[in-house]
């Protein structure tokens, strides 16, 4: 868990998600259950499992996890659905 949140927060150093404050307040933890099962809709189109979003957009786990659960507006588009 603590290599987790040392990767993560180097992710959110890269993408700018950090910046005086933490970057857990920005973002909300996923478990990896929720990303295969989740229903999610990002830029308009309806993915019925996040493991097909990550497929089809061909970015990373980590990325579509930051990217849902973001509360910046440059994400608002990306957002889990509920089943």
């Amino acid at each position: 868990m603590k290599k987790f949140i040392y990767v993560f927060t180097l992710l959110c150093l890269a993408v700018g998600l950090m910046s005086n404050s933490s970057c857990s307040s920005d973002v909300k933890s996923t478990s990896d259950s929720e990303l295969q099962a989740q229903k999610v809709m990002i830029n308009n189109i309806k993915y019925n499992k996040i493991k097909d979003a990550i497929e089809t957009l061909q970015i990373s786990r980590t990325t579509v996890r930051i990217r849902l659960n973001s509360k910046l507006d440059k994400w608002k588009n990306w957002y889990k659905l509920n089943s």
